[in-house]
């Protein structure tokens, strides 16, 4: 299993590797933040004729960047914890 991120929080390193040690699935991202413009992009390029189709679209590589969860699946419940009874006294 794994996730696929987008978006501002993806800039967060420590949030990415605690979203992966607390669900035990790789978390996976392009490492850009605004995937939606890069998207609109693709579109555009698509209907000017920039791109020929979509399996052209396919061969553009993208830098992943990868999370993979680690040993500390319990530490990290115990923090997860401590995070929901904070928001719990709000």
């Amino acid at each position: 299993k794994e996730l696929m991120t987008d978006g501002g929080i993806t800039a967060n390193a420590f949030v990415m590797q605690f979203i992966a040690d607390l669900l035990h699935v790789q978390v996976k991202n392009i490492g850009m933040e605004e995937v939606s413009a890069l998207g609109a992009a693709y579109m555009a390029g698509l209907e000017s004729g920039i791109y020929k189709d979509i399996a052209e679209l396919k061969e553009i590589s993208h830098q992943q960047r990868r999370f993979v969860p680690g040993d500390q699946k319990a530490k990290v419940k115990e923090f997860y914890k401590g995070w929901l009874t904070a928001l719990a006294k709000l």
